[in-house]
């Protein structure tokens, strides 16, 4: 029970993060360059690359806690 609510949150955290990772990179890529928006487009920068270094630590957490499944079904298909 406590490894489905882990994993539930994970997921839940991962897919926050990837919507946090398509939000900022398509607003910046939508602004104009130069001028007023110069520092908005740091922030979200900044934002941005916060969120794909959580995001890609969240994957790894995420492969590991599946580790076992991943590892089953490799030997279930001759894989491992």
């Amino acid at each position: 029970m406590i490894k489905q609510r882990t994993r539930w949150r994970m997921q839940v955290l991962l897919f926050l993060m990837i919507t946090v990772l398509a939000i900022t990179g398509l607003i910046n890529w939508l602004l104009p360059r130069g001028g007023e928006a110069r520092a908005l487009r740091h922030v979200l920068r900044w934002i941005h690359e916060g969120a794909a270094v959580g995001f890609l630590t969240f994957v790894v957490a995420h492969l590991y806690c599946q580790l076992e499944m991943i590892r089953r079904n490799l030997r279930r298909f001759s894989l491992w």
